[in-house]
């Protein structure tokens, strides 16, 4: 028994993706996820896990092969460039960032391995294009700093998490939500 559900999601098309991540309620959204992936075995539906935290540890997968390997796979069809490679990221990723009942995810996967084509990184562990084109910098602010002036800066920079520091030493996280209830006070959700 766990207090997490995991959801593994393959789909490739950016507007079939955002049809399910995007709904209006959580029951919605695993309703969603059951139809598009109704032909995987589950001992339950994902709607008997609703008010839980969900988490998809496994999405994308995007086929992408820089090394021409033979017989090599991943999900959906290849992305002809690179260009239309990041836009299909973006898209995935940008659907469950903007998903309120997704607490975390994790694209698939880091490296190719054997026949898979599907990771950011070569069998060899060599980038498949420039790295810095999908990762943004850490944003880090001083423990002493006024949880007003860092809640405006999380809004003007549109993150929702900081590293806090004190001393030059990293001393904890800052989301979004605790930068608001600090200013506003406690907010009662379905999960607390």
């Amino acid at each position: 028994v766990s207090d997490i559900y995991d959801l593994h999601d393959y789909i490739q098309d950016t507007n079939e993706f955002d049809s399910i991540y995007l709904a209006s309620t959580q029951k919605e959204m695993l309703e969603n996820y059951d139809k598009k992936h109704s032909g995987v075995a589950r001992y339950q539906k994902s709607t008997d896990y609703a008010n839980m935290a969900l988490f998809l540890s496994e999405y994308g997968g995007i086929r992408w092969d820089v090394d021409g390997v033979e017989g090599g796979w991943g999900y959906g069809n290849a992305p002809k460039t690179e260009e239309e490679f990041f836009q299909r990221l973006e898209g995935l990723t940008s659907a469950l960032i903007n998903c309120p009942y997704v607490c975390g995810f994790c694209y698939t996967q880091l490296y190719d391995i054997e026949q898979e084509v599907n990771g950011l990184y070569t069998y060899e562990r060599n980038p498949k294009f420039d790295i810095k084109k999908i990762i943004r910098p850490a944003i880090f602010v001083e423990a002493e700093e006024m949880v007003d002036d860092v809640f405006k800066m999380m809004q003007n920079e549109k993150v929702s998490m900081v590293i806090v520091r004190k001393n030059s030493r990293i001393v904890g996280l800052l989301t979004l939500e605790d930068a608001i209830e600090e200013v506003f006070g406690n907010i009662s959700d379905e999960y607390n």
